[in-house]
């Protein structure tokens, strides 16, 4: 069996090779975890995953392959810290040191602990090279090692031994198998009628968020030149949302956080850069193509970037549900499966990177119910908060266009609290700090 056979191919994870993106995940407890079997737990599971055994090889966004890696060790990393959260911004900023080196894991652990011993909260940080994973993928991957420790402490076995077995099964479907299986779930799907939908769905950037392609091999030049690190905020929001659902019970969390983040673009578009009072904006949103059950089943990139535009003038509540409608819309008729055949055909004929996207941002939901709505996720402690971080280091143009615009990831915590968390901008940092600033004046 060669390679491709054996791991699948999804031409999104070729860009990904070139975006160079590192995604970190941090998952705060309160209580005490056994150090030894975590490792332990961490070397079970991620040895079980059969992509994990091979190293992508770009030529051109057409064409990768998957050479076969020396053997991958995946070590329990440990930083002490007077300051829980520094220590993950650090962790963060610091992630190309350990994923620019060859043959590196794909997927990497640290434990941050306090220095102080009456402290015992702690965060487990999982780094994840985009390549290999989307962040769903890399919940399914996490929730298993979860549980695999749960069960080595509580000597169960059986459970364990389930546990691997659900990990040796997970498969890179290549792109055709996986819209095909998504389509056949939805009898609502029409890929045509979806294609008329993508073309004629309007989009505009009136505030020129995005960098022009035709900039781009400059701007990288000079962001090379910059120390870079994510921006990452937190804010209680049970208010804003509770608000919003006074008008609009059914508006799901994370419209009314994207609605948010939409009206922070907009009175910079407003309020800066002279755009007039009664425009749209519009951006991207990942959205999971896959069920859940077939998330359990197939692991890589599965993701599509969905168009969304909503009137910025518009009342926080009146975008919140404008978005949700759009989203409850395109999820009815599979226009996100849609959208990644659309993807995969275009990078198959290395059309990616070719024309500018009038898109002001993109944004994506890293919620793991499992960590936020179990009870004793992680055996004797419990779940605090949820954080992320992104860092990149685009390669060339081509990877530099999946991230010429500001990037938001948004994760609910158990106790009402949101981590929202911006890529380094290309441009300058200054932007992520104007775009921070605008989000405390809607939040705080």
């Amino acid at each position: 069996m060669d390679a491709i056979s054996e791991v699948g191919k999804l031409g999104l994870e070729g860009l990904m090779e070139r975006a160079n993106i590192v995604f970190t995940s941090g998952y705060r407890f309160k209580g005490i975890i056994d150090e030894t079997c975590f490792a332990k737990s961490i070397k079970a599971i991620c040895h079980c995953i059969i992509k994990f055994n091979y190293q992508l090889n770009f030529k051109t966004q057409d064409n990768y392959t998957w050479d076969a890696s020396s053997q991958r060790q995946y070590p329990l990393q440990s930083i002490v810290t007077a300051d829980l959260d520094q220590g993950f911004s650090q962790l963060c900023k610091d992630s190309f040191t350990i994923f620019d080196k060859p043959n590196s894991e794909p997927m990497l652990f640290t434990l941050i602990k306090n220095t102080s011993e009456l402290d015992d909260e702690f965060i487990i940080s999982q780094s994840c090279n985009h390549i290999y994973v989307d962040a769903r993928s890399a919940e399914v991957i996490f929730n298993n090692i979860i549980n695999y420790y749960n069960a080595l402490c509580s000597q169960d076995m059986a459970t364990a031994n389930d546990i691997i077995l659900k990990t040796k099964a997970l498969r890179t479907l290549s792109s055709d198998i996986v819209i095909e299986q998504c389509f056949t779930e939805n009898p609502n799907a029409n890929h045509d009628n979806n294609i008329e939908k993508i073309v004629d769905y309007p989009i505009i950037d009136f505030g020129k968020h995005a960098i022009p392609m035709n900039t781009l091999d400059e701007t990288l030049t000079h962001y090379r030149k910059m120390p870079r690190a994510p921006l990452i905020q937190y804010f209680n929001v049970d208010d804003i949302i509770n608000s919003c659902r006074k008008k609009h019970p059914k508006v799901s969390k994370n419209s009314v956080i994207c609605a948010v983040i939409a009206k922070a673009i907009y009175n910079i578009n407003v309020q800066e850069k002279g755009v007039k009072p009664n425009h749209i904006i519009s951006f991207k949103m990942l959205s999971d193509i896959l069920s859940p059950n077939l998330r359990q089943k197939y692991s890589g990139n599965y993701i599509a970037f969905v168009p969304v535009s909503v009137n910025g003038e518009k009342k926080l509540e009146e975008m919140a549900n404008d978005i949700n409608n759009r989203i409850v819309d395109f999820k009815k008729i599979d226009l996100d499966t849609s959208i990644f055949a659309l993807t995969e055909e275009a990078i198959s004929n290395a059309l990616v990177g070719t024309a500018d996207e009038p898109l002001s941002f993109v944004v994506t939901n890293w919620n793991n119910l499992s960590f936020t709505g179990t009870k004793n996720f992680l055996i004797n402690c419990q779940s605090i908060r949820h954080q992320s971080g992104v860092n990149i280091n685009p390669k060339d143009t081509l990877g530099a266009a999946l991230v010429n615009r500001p990037l938001f990831v948004i994760s609910f915590s158990p106790c009402g609290e949101l981590c929202i968390s911006q890529f380094p901008s290309l441009s300058s940092q200054a932007v992520n700090d104007n775009l921070g600033e605008h989000l405390n004046a809607i939040f705080l």
